[in-house]
């Protein structure tokens, strides 16, 4: 595999290190090139009919969690296990974080993002591009691992991701993609995250929280998603992953195995090794979570 500089210069269009924003502002490019070209699967464009009240994401009111009234709290930790089990997506209300400080964080991120490249590496000095580590606390990139990436993503980031606007007849499609973290809170702005259930695609346009599936031993799963390119205005996604300490062995929990009389599905494995077997070259042809199961 050439490296992604030989890549872009082949094609002539310029060093992939400045990200795509660089590109999308270059006068020479007129088309999506190459690197980011990859065939649609036809079989997972179904749209859903977005009126139909079954296909309306689930809504769960954070305040209701710690509600005095025991009825209450009985219904939306209901609510939340079947959003948990059904979708692996739902949207989250009076959460407590104010609308002020929110706006505030997507527009610190486009201000950086609108910086010029030349800047942006004496800012995050520890940046290694395709060698940097996962556990770093600073990461500014494109893609999502250039070193292995056979077909490149459309955005760029800073553990922050922006889907600059490309206006285009062939605009790039973002990949559909599961969370590696036990729990993900994301903001969108300027949002078309697309969940997949039962082939269909739903548009999400608030807040999300998303749990993945080795604790609950694949009770509670992680549903695709995927970013939409929009060609007028430009996505910023503001992700919060929480997980535990690095060393931390995640396995199905005992309880749980015990009470269903399931064997576990998942080997266990620390945080740590997950996260770098998740972004490896090991899981190009395989998802890491598959490369668990027992």
């Amino acid at each position: 595999m050439a490296s992604l500089k030989q890549r872009c210069d082949d094609d002539n269009i310029g060093s992939i290190t400045n990200g795509i924003k660089a590109l999308v502002e270059s006068r020479d490019v007129r088309s999506v090139p190459s690197e980011y070209t990859f065939i649609r699967n036809p079989n997972n464009d179904d749209e859903a009919d977005l009126n139909d009240p079954d296909h309306s994401i689930p809504i769960i009111d954070f305040s209701l969690l710690t509600s005095d009234s025991p009825q209450q709290r009985s219904k939306i930790l209901h609510d939340l296990q079947k959003a948990c089990q059904e979708w692996g997506f739902f949207l989250l209300i009076n959460h407590g974080v104010g609308e002020s400080l929110m706006k505030r964080m997507i527009e610190m991120c486009r201000d950086f993002f609108n910086m010029p490249a030349e800047e942006k590496p004496e800012i995050i000095s520890n940046n290694k591009g395709a060698n940097r580590s996962v556990l770093e606390h600073i990461m500014y990139g494109t893609s999502f691992n250039v070193a292995i990436d056979k077909v490149l993503l459309w955005r760029d980031f800073i553990k922050v991701i922006s889907h600059p606007h490309f206006n285009s007849p062939h605009k790039p499609q973002g990949f559909s993609h599961s969370d590696l973290h036990e729990l993900a809170v994301y903001a969108l702005l300027m949002c078309s995250l697309r969940c997949i259930l039962s082939f269909n695609l739903y548009d999400i346009i608030q807040l999300s929280m998303i749990f993945v599936i080795v604790v609950t031993n694949g009770k509670y799963k992680s549903v695709r998603h995927r970013a939409v390119v929009n060609n007028t205005k430009t996505r910023i996604s503001i992700a919060v992953p929480h997980g535990p300490s690095v060393d931390t062995v995640v396995v199905p929990l005992p309880e749980l195995l015990e009470k269903e009389g399931r064997s576990p599905v998942y080997s266990g494995m620390s945080y740590k090794d997950y996260i770098e077997l998740q972004q490896s070259s090991k899981c190009y042809m395989k998802s890491s979570i598959d490369m668990i199961t027992i």
